[in-house]
């Protein structure tokens, strides 16, 4: 267990070495952690929790990505449009559901698709 840790850290600071120094990237990685600190197992230990805060991160930027790639704009800033065969498919509709249930999305059923406005949607945002 302590080498797959040791190797999903070496493979996550090499990959996201470049994002390390958004601000607000950092700051969700340590939310995220001092959560998952409080709400691990007993024999979970904190780089583990560490290590699932990473992922969780990760899921929520690769999501975000997932959106923006495939989606098509709208015109609106940080707004797209869902269509076709990305409503039918499993991993689409896993991405927009993780992005609302963390706060970074809302989505809207059209005629023509699924509305997604991408944004900071948390109760935090609103005070």
């Amino acid at each position: 267990m302590t080498e797959e840790l040791n190797e999903f850290d070496r493979a996550y600071n090499e990959l996201f070495r470049g994002r390390a120094l958004n601000t607000q990237h950092l700051n969700d990685c340590k939310k995220i952690w001092r959560a998952a600190l409080t709400q691990r197992p007993a024999a979970q230990t904190e780089r583990e929790a560490f290590a699932v805060a990473r992922a969780f991160a990760l899921a929520t930027m690769a999501s975000e990505e997932f959106v923006r790639c495939k989606g098509m704009p709208t015109g609106e800033a940080d707004e797209f449009m869902m269509t076709g065969p990305d409503l039918t498919d499993e991993h689409a509709t896993a991405c927009v559901d993780h992005l609302k249930w963390v706060g970074e999305c809302v989505a809207f059923d059209t005629d023509d698709g699924v509305l997604v406005r991408l944004g900071d949607f948390t109760l935090g945002s609103l005070s």
